[in-house]
């Protein structure tokens, strides 16, 4: 039998689409990264073959597969490489923005040509960026020619993905979608699917003036140190939460004595 454990949260829900949490594509991204991977050695590697290696560290996935390129992938780290016509794949919800920073040279650093079908990039010496066209839970890309690779950081539209005590500075660029006498009354306890349409009716950077109340299963909790997770309801709608806090908001996920777990029910509240 599942327990029920009453969880109160900040939810920085700022658009919904198909079920996630996402951020609009105008979102700017935070100067600070949501999640980074280091390749200064093989501590973040979780699997290695010839055809395939995998990367996890703070939610970011990196996927190098060998695609159409003559060479093997390779056992290398401080920096990785990625051999001409292989496969990459990053991985990190609501990513609107990643950088790479390369090394070994200038032969070694992303061309822009290789990834401006994503969004638009920026080479500044061996650190490429890449902003997103839209945010996006994956990117994929094939590599023109060796590249090496020494860390990557992906950011997100929020102040801080995992940290979302902070209030929104940015004005609203344009007015609500719906009036905010719409919204539902302040406190009270909304489905998934309300949750969504919710966020689905405000413009970028425009919130609900009270907090809501979701219940729902926990599917995923995709980082450790904030409780970034994922519930989702018997309709199969699903909601990220960047950010879990106990119940009077003190204390982090990392810190909590109890900390809830794929599989168990919560109740979260957030604006």
């Amino acid at each position: 039998m599942k327990t029920t454990r009453r969880l109160f949260a900040l939810l920085m829900v700022v658009c919904l689409l198909a079920g996630y949490v996402v951020l609009p594509a105008s979102a700017e991204s935070s100067d600070t990264p949501a999640a980074t991977l280091s390749f200064a050695d093989t501590t973040a590697r979780t699997s290695l073959s010839t055809e395939e290696q995998v990367w996890k560290d703070n939610g970011i996935t990196f996927t190098n597969s060998k695609g159409d390129s003559t060479s093997n992938v390779a056992d290398y780290s401080n920096p990785v490489r990625l051999y001409k016509s292989s496969d990459v794949k990053v991985e990190y919800p609501g990513m609107t923005k990643v950088v790479f920073t390369c090394a070994g040279g200038d032969k070694y650093i992303f061309a822009e040509g290789e990834l401006s079908s994503l969004g638009t990039v920026t080479i500044n010496g061996s650190v490429v960026t890449l902003e997103l066209s839209a945010p996006a839970d994956s990117i994929e890309f094939a590599v023109s020619a060796q590249r090496r690779v020494a860390e990557l950081a992906v950011y997100t539209g929020s102040t801080e993905p995992g940290d979302p005590t902070e209030a929104p500075t940015e004005a609203p660029t344009e007015a609500p979608t719906t009036p905010a006498s719409s919204d539902p009354e302040a406190d009270s306890e909304l489905t998934i699917a309300a949750a969504i349409e919710l966020g689905l009716s405000k413009a970028h950077n425009n919130y609900t003036e009270g907090k809501y109340y979701v219940t729902g299963e926990i599917t995923e909790v995709y980082n450790t140190t904030y409780g970034n997770m994922k519930l989702t309801d018997a309709e199969g709608n699903i909601l990220t939460i960047y950010g879990t806090y106990s119940a009077d908001g003190s204390t982090r996920y990392d810190s909590m004595d109890v900390k809830p777990v794929a599989g168990d029910t919560v109740k979260v509240y957030g604006i």
